[in-house]
């Protein structure tokens, strides 16, 4: 599973590269191209779903991931994401990561995962490198993912949310 997420990140780092490295100087790159040659082979598998994106150039100037998981789900997804948010270098690969949870534990859920934010935000070189939302089980928990990603694209690293390790709700109004 860590090696899967590990093999996921490179592919993530290879699509921000060739989107920001291939982009012409009007600073557009064909997404779906990218997205294609690096994750088809998985979606032929069916392990990977590539949505339906606009096929023409789109203007590129740098790449936002969100990494979106659920507190209820059945089995622990944490080796791959953790191989997913760590191995790649952010900055150098021009992405922004987001990592988003679902943090309401079901009625009945007598064993819900660990909290993949709270790992995020116990871990000393995690906690500076990547932005968390512990409630994206809300409206405001969506919204929050978008000023998130926009906070740190202006290179704010935060934690937001209601529960432990939050910095702030919401990020702040962007100027």
């Amino acid at each position: 599973a860590a090696r899967f997420g590990e093999r996921m990140a490179d592919m993530i780092a290879s699509v921000a590269t060739n989107l920001t490295s291939t982009s012409t100087s009007k600073g557009t790159a064909r997404p779906a191209a990218a997205l294609s040659t690096a994750f088809g082979d998985l979606e032929d598998f069916g392990l990977v779903d590539l949505l339906e994106m606009e096929r023409g150039e789109v203007a590129i100037t740098d790449v936002d991931v969100i990494v979106l998981t659920d507190r209820n789900l059945v089995a622990d997804p944490a080796r791959v994401l953790s191989g997913v948010v760590a191995v790649s270098d952010p900055e150098a690969a021009g992405l922004t990561v987001v990592v988003a949870e679902v943090g309401r534990i079901e009625q009945g859920n007598e064993s819900p995962i660990p909290s993949f934010v709270g790992a995020i935000r116990d871990s000393g070189r995690l906690r500076d490198e990547v932005t968390t939302v512990d409630n994206a089980e809300t409206v405001l928990g969506w919204i929050t993912v978008v000023l998130g990603l926009d906070a740190a694209d202006a290179g704010s690293v935060q934690h937001y949310g209601f529960r432990d390790g939050a910095d702030r709700t919401i990020p702040p109004r962007p100027t």
